[in-house]
């Protein structure tokens, strides 16, 4: 099952916390990136070549202070994103109200020019709209039968514990299951 990679951190790969100030939370990178707090303040303070992260910004990459506030807006759906039972990071499991431009009010999207977000002075960016698509796809198959990301064969959820074609581990599958239901 996949995570929107683009809510955990490019350093330790781990989900981020949904409120600011905490050691998880998401801090913005000059690149565009985002990273945890906790491996900011590790990274920052290494030689460029002692760093996890490396990327074409170098030293300046790390120049912004500030938390990633728009990645702790689309955190706070609550309601729409839940964290893995693996605690890999965050699933869609209903739609998702996708962010809307603060002057003309039209959502953004990353499939019309004229619509596609892009970082702004204030650190405001939308990552995970490339991702959404996929992931509203995964939460709609999920509701009906377990797919396996591999081979795409489909079962049962309540059969589906180990893909019998690549024999993927769909571990705690009926554990979301039970949890969707709970919430729908």
């Amino acid at each position: 099952m996949k995570v929107f990679r683009s809510l955990n951190c490019v350093v330790c790969k781990l989900p981020f916390a949904r409120e600011a100030n905490e050691n998880r939370s998401p801090r913005h990178l000059v690149c565009g990136s985002a990273m945890c707090h906790e491996c900011f303040e590790k990274e920052w303070r290494l030689e460029k070549k002692e760093r996890k992260h490396q990327c074409v910004w170098g030293e300046d990459c790390f120049d912004s202070l500030d938390f990633a506030f728009y990645l702790v807006d689309v955190l706070s759906q609550e309601d729409s994103l839940a964290l893995s039972p693996l605690g890999d990071g965050y699933l869609l499991v209903k739609p998702f109200k996708i962010p809307e431009c603060p002057i003309c009010h039209d959502e953004y999207s990353n499939q019309v020019d004229g619509k596609k977000s892009f970082a702004l002075f204030c650190n405001h960016l939308i990552y995970f709209l490339n991702e959404l698509p996929m992931m509203t796809c995964q939460m709609e198959g999920m509701r009906n039968t377990g797919v396996c990301d591999d081979c795409k064969k489909t079962r049962s959820i309540d059969e589906m514990y180990l893909c019998n074609e690549c024999d993927l581990k769909f571990a705690l599958l009926r554990s979301i299951d039970l949890m969707r239901q709970r919430d729908f």
